[in-house]
């Protein structure tokens, strides 16, 4: 009930939350990579929707700076892989030909990331294979983008997104002895659908996220699904946030994910900034209404979708969220600090989320 009535008017609702003063973190992840889903393997395009989306969110810091009272932080996930080096000449591509742009992300504050596809070039086909079917090739694409963060930022990397939100078992193992913190790859409520092009050539299965928690975890060695025992100290999970999008008139148009779950079970779609208002705000509000103890948001994006299209949604998503009833608990931050807000023991979390 309390859902239903959020999501049909939220002002309302929301003033019952507003005398909770928890910060509620929001993460709003960018996947800066190729403006195309597949790299050039000549002539270096330039990655037009880096620049075009660093300027974007500049512009919305301020504004949701002076809606918030807080310091606005963004997270950018830097594509490094193997098929980055055969495109562009060095997998750190996206540093190495803009270093001052990534100086600057630093300087205010922002996270940085690491994006990783675990692609590979057939040359009997002539074309690129999305190889999740070989263990050794997705452990050898995360070590060649690890050591290129490493060498081109001078740090080692502790924020993870694998592209096509591939996660399972094994690849856990090798991201926890990379020394990854935190990984934000998967969407839980999806189901073993291919994201991108539908007709890429492909190998092993995708994972089916429809039984994951929906809530920050470390999980099991043996199941991601099942949250590891308290004493673990590897890999945090930090779901993206999903909600279920068909039981409602008001979308355009069937989610993408609709048809591969089923009749009678709720679609669930990613939180991404380029989808419709009507979507991204249905899932923002089903999420806030859900009274969780530590709520929080994780919205996803590419770079690329500022120069394809999709900047006047991006900009209206981002002006629901400043124009939110809530707004003035909204902490937009790093996924440390959102981590640590979610997982904090009742009554001992931070005051702020702003680091």
């Amino acid at each position: 009930m309390l859902q239903k009535l959020l999501e049909r008017n939220p002002w309302r609702m929301a003033n019952a939350m507003r005398r909770d003063p928890a910060p509620i973190p929001v993460v709003v992840c960018v996947d800066v990579e190729p403006d195309t889903r597949h790299v050039a393997r000549d002539g270096r395009p330039p990655w037009r929707g880096y620049a075009a989306t660093v300027e974007l969110l500049d512009e919305w810091r301020s504004r949701l700076e002076a809606a918030t009272g807080r310091p606005v932080r963004w997270a950018w996930f830097l594509r490094m892989d193997p098929s980055i080096a055969d495109g562009y000449g060095t997998p750190a591509w996206a540093v190495a030909h803009a270093p001052a742009r990534a100086e600057r992300l630093t300087l205010a504050g922002d996270a940085l990331g690491l994006h990783v596809h675990c692609v590979r070039w057939g040359a009997d086909e002539s074309e690129w294979i999305v190889d999740h079917g070989d263990p050794d090739w997705v452990a050898h694409c995360l070590d060649v983008g690890f050591a290129a963060y490493r060498d081109a930022l001078g740090r080692a990397c502790t924020l993870l997104r694998i592209g096509d939100r591939f996660l399972d078992e094994a690849t856990l193992e090798v991201v926890a002895r990379l020394g990854v913190r935190i990984d934000l790859t998967m969407e839980p409520g999806l189901p073993p659908h291919p994201l991108g092009n539908l007709n890429d050539r492909r190998t092993g299965v995708f994972p089916d996220f429809r039984a994951y928690p929906r809530v920050p975890y470390r999980p099991s060695r043996t199941d991601l699904r099942v949250p590891a025992s308290p004493e673990h100290d590897g890999t945090w999970l930090l779901p993206v946030t999903t909600g279920a999008v068909t039981d409602t008139e008001a979308l355009p148009a069937p989610p993408l994910h609709a048809a591969s779950i089923g009749a009678g079970m709720p679609a669930y779609e990613r939180l991404g900034l380029w989808h419709s208002p009507e979507v991204f705000r249905r899932i923002v509000q089903q999420v806030l209404a859900e009274n969780r103890r530590a709520p929080y948001l994780v919205a996803v994006m590419r770079a690329s979708h500022t120069v394809t299209g999709a900047r006047d949604t991006i900009a209206a998503n981002l002006e629901f969220l400043r124009t939110h009833p809530l707004v003035s608990r909204f902490a937009f931050t790093t996924p440390e600090a959102a981590l640590e807000a979610a997982t904090a023991p009742a009554g001992d979390g931070p005051e702020s989320s702003s680091s």
